[in-house]
């Protein structure tokens, strides 16, 4: 028989190591299941997961296959093709496809070996078999390149380092010369300092789903269990989490967030990066393109002004009984949508996947407007599917972007297609690219005395002289590409799918800054002082297809104003033989810019020399 202190021993180990298997199971379920769990817990677990399926969004999309991976260290070819097709008055009698568009293609051939920085790209314009235009790039380690083919026999390059030398050639001020860099860090372009590391994710999601639970109190959270609602076509079963906050209720949280985003330097760091790209490369924009005002508002003050504005508004507009309800929908312990509903608008953001496939989509209902917008995503390993439709003022649009790989041993073949239609139009573009990993080049480009000339090398008359002939080369063939091409039908393409207003002069309203650049670009490299007669006779020769119109304004200035819709060939001429006839006359041309356009609208003529 056990000894009565002996049996008490043993009953307590017992009760002991029961417990400690309860607690063992308790902390395993707690942890592993939602039981035990207040609503209010399991509502911040499921809305923090969003912060999850973006990032397993994000990385699935640029997520590269090995093929695609292998290319960093091969050397390949690339063709490519680009096909645009347009139908107006979709589905009547007068259905149209006879558009200047529909004839175009661009085809591409290219020889790629990243390892040794060798990258050459030949590309043509083409209006059904006839080509209009014919240019090549080429990269050969820190010298880059372009050939006009059907204009020059020789590559234009520019060594990367020196630049600010080179620029003085051209006849920057000092000033200009000081904000440019001498060497362009194209590596430092890259996005990869822009992406939030995992830690900061997780710091960021904790931080903000705290001030969130911090600010609502657990009688505000409610559950319901098994139910059903559709996602991408499929029926989900589902348990929902809920929270309805007043006005003030979430107007104080949105303050809270604000105040937070103010100071948190790992959002104001990423806005930091950015400025100092902006900085790098803005001030060369200026260089080129006075008409272009330097802000001095950095991005980090902008960022932090505009959160002080929104929170003295949400502080003025702070009464109200409006009610806002967010859900959270968790299948299989995984977030599969969140919904914020107002009585204004309701959002829904949906995470799907399934059988290899992921299915996202944000769909907005603005009652207050009548306006729907979705926007969905579906990828798996080879496909990817983007799908946008708005339904604005009764007129429905949808655009989608299809892409699809197909890799056979050292070959890959990459579809793109895009494809804008609604209740009048559709417009669609193709882009079809061919790789091919290869050991060597067939007929690999290289650079030499007779096939290129070296910018950096040109003494500074001889780099002048070089690009005012080119200047001219470049706006005689722009002016043969608008007599061949109708621009009228591709920007009446353009406005057609929204992406330029309809205008009387859309060419000049919705210039982008790109094209904006480009165009003034060309009359801000004749600007000069006591330049001699035959300078002036050229940059009137380079700017013919833009001069509309002389006016005098006093003894020793002429104006020369420009149109880029319409040329007088009686002014040109005018022009010419006013120079012929004072030959030994110098002279100082500036540029003058549309204020409402930033586009150069005139050339400022002085002389300033009547004897040399």
């Amino acid at each position: 028989m056990i000894p009565r202190k002996k049996r008490r021993l043993i009953l307590i180990i017992s009760i002991v190591l029961v417990l400690l298997i309860l607690l063992t199971l308790f902390v395993l379920v707690y942890i592993n299941t939602d039981m035990f769990k207040s609503n209010k817990t399991l509502f911040m677990k499921y809305l923090g997961q969003n912060t999850q399926n973006m990032n397993g969004v994000y990385t699935q999309i640029s997520q590269k296959s090995d093929y695609e991976n292998s290319l960093e260290q091969s050397k390949y070819t690339v063709n490519t093709q680009i096909n645009v097709n347009n139908t107006e008055n979709l589905g009547t009698t007068e259905e149209n496809t006879d558009n200047i568009i529909n004839q175009l293609k661009i085809v591409a051939e290219g020889q790629v070996d990243k390892a040794n920085q060798y990258n050459y790209q030949r590309m043509n314009l083409y209006n059904g078999e006839n080509s209009l235009l014919g240019l090549e790039y080429i990269q050969n380690s820190n010298t880059y390149g372009l050939r006009f083919s059907d204009l020059f026999q020789q590559f234009l390059l520019v060594d990367n380092n020196n630049l600010q030398e080179l620029f003085s050639k051209l006849e920057y001020s000092n000033e200009e010369i000081s904000n440019i860099p001498n060497q362009i860090d194209f590596e430092q372009l890259g996005a990869n300092q822009l992406e939030i590391s995992e830690e900061e994710k997780e710091t960021l999601s904790n931080r903000y789903i705290g001030i969130i639970e911090n600010g609502i109190s657990s009688q505000s959270f409610s559950k319901e269990q098994n139910q059903t609602i559709e996602i991408d076509g499929k029926s989900v079963q589902v348990n929902a989490y809920s929270v309805t906050l007043t006005k003030e209720q979430l107007n104080n949280m949105y303050l809270a967030i604000l105040e937070q985003l103010k100071s948190d330097e790992i959002i104001l760091g990423k806005l930091d990066t950015i400025q100092a790209k902006i900085d790098q490369f803005n001030q060369l924009s200026q260089n080129t393109d006075s008409s272009v005002e330097n802000s001095t508002e950095s991005l980090r003050d902008s960022f932090t002004n505009v959160i002080d504005e929104t929170m003295s508004q949400i502080n003025q507009n702070n009464i109200g009984q409006d009610e806002t309800t967010i859900t959270v929908y968790e299948n299989m312990k995984n977030t599969v949508r969140t919904a914020i509903q107002t009585s204004e608008y309701e959002i829904n953001l949906d995470f799907l996947s399934t059988n290899g496939e992921n299915f996202v989509q944000f769909s907005e209902d603005n009652n207050s407007n009548n306006t729907t917008r979705t926007v969905s995503l579906t990828e798996n390993d080879s496909d990817k599917e983007l799908i946008i439709s708005t339904v604005e003022g009764g007129k429905e649009s949808t655009t989608t972007i299809r892409q699809d790989k197909e890799v056979s041993g050292n070959t890959m073949k990459k579809n793109i297609s895009a494809r804008y239609e609604d209740s009048d139009n559709r417009v669609e573009a193709y882009i079809t690219q061919n790789y091919q990993t290869v050991t060597q080049f067939d007929e690999q480009m290289t650079l030499d005395n007779e096939n290129s000339i070296k910018l950096n090398d040109l003494e500074q008359e001889q780099l002048q002289s070089l690009m005012t002939t080119v200047s001219e080369g470049v706006n005689g063939k722009m002016t043969e590409l608008q007599n061949e091409i109708n621009m009228q039908e591709i920007q009446q393409v353009l406005v057609n799918v929204g992406l330029l207003e309809e205008t009387q002069d859309m060419q000049v309203t919705q210039t982008t800054e790109t094209e904006r650049s480009r165009y003034n670009s060309q009359f801000e490299m004749l600007r000069g002082e006591n330049l001699e007669s035959e300078r002036i006779l050229n940059a009137i020769n380079a700017s013919q297809n833009y001069i509309s119109s002389l006016e005098v304004i006093s003894n020793t200035e002429l104006r020369i104003v420009l149109n880029r819709n319409e040329n007088n060939p009686d002014v040109v001429t005018t022009l010419q033989t006013f120079i012929d006839e004072h030959g030994r006359e110098n002279y100082n041309i500036d540029v003058e810019y549309d204020e409402q356009t930033g586009l150069v609208n005139s050339l400022l003529l002085t002389i300033v020399t009547e004897e040399r």
